[in-house]
């Protein structure tokens, strides 16, 4: 649009508006989804994840590896129920573990299991 466009359009009482562009939208995956989902509840089965997005529990184990592998979120497979997908929890770390402090106390609980028996077996008249 020129000076002389823009004079002929003031001169008529039109003015050219800008025009409006749509905003990209943000393609969201199932998997951004499952993501979103275990995030706003901390935990959800593969099972509850395969009838979500109608897919096979597979493909349901399949995503959520990928997540897990990434770091993002964590595959939990339980002694007893179905596999969920959980909330990773940063922050923690395992204490080291002090071998020497357990070995002492086991040496203790087997230097006195010794002493019983030998006391037992002394009161049996074995010994």
């Amino acid at each position: 649009m020129g000076l002389l466009d823009k004079a002929e359009q003031t001169s008529t009482g039109q003015e050219e508006t800008p025009s409006a562009r749509p905003l990209p939208s943000l393609i969201e995956t199932d998997i951004d989804a499952i993501y979103h989902e275990v995030m706003s509840t901390g935990r959800m089965s593969i099972k509850t994840i395969a009838s979500t997005h109608t897919v096979s529990e597979a493909k349901a184990e399949e995503w959520a590896g990928a997540l897990d592998k990434q770091g993002l979120l964590e595959i939990f497979y339980p002694t007893i129920g179905e596999p969920e997908l959980r909330v990773k929890i940063t922050g923690q770390t395992k204490k080291p573990v002090n071998t020497k402090k357990n070995l002492f106390i086991f040496s203790l609980a087997m230097l006195l299991m010794a002493v019983l028996a030998i006391f037992f077996l002394k009161r049996q008249g074995v010994i």
